[in-house]
């Protein structure tokens, strides 16, 4: 039982990276690079934070995202400034 909804699961990230492909299409984001907008997945790899560290800046309303569907997406700007921000914090 448990196979068919990791199954279900599964076409419905489809779906929903199929849904997130066609607004990208129709909605282009300005080409600056500041305005690209990554998963949690990709600021994981890119940024290299944990799931927890990014879930805590969210909550913390230290870093905007926005919600299609499912996914959460972060601007490259706010991921730069937030980081930047947090590092001056750091420096004594």
């Amino acid at each position: 039982m448990i196979n068919i909804y990791e199954n279900l699961f599964q076409r419905l990230d489809q779906i929903e990276s199929l849904i997130v492909k066609s607004n990208e299409l129709l909605y282009p984001i300005n080409s600056s690079n500041s305005n690209e907008r990554l998963t949690r997945k990709q600021v994981r790899e890119q940024y290299k934070i944990s799931y927890a560290t990014l879930h805590n800046l969210m909550r913390q309303q230290r870093l905007t995202y926005e919600k299609i569907g499912r996914k959460t997406l972060y601007k490259r700007s706010d991921l730069e400034a937030c980081f930047n921000s947090n590092s001056k914090r750091h420096v004594r």
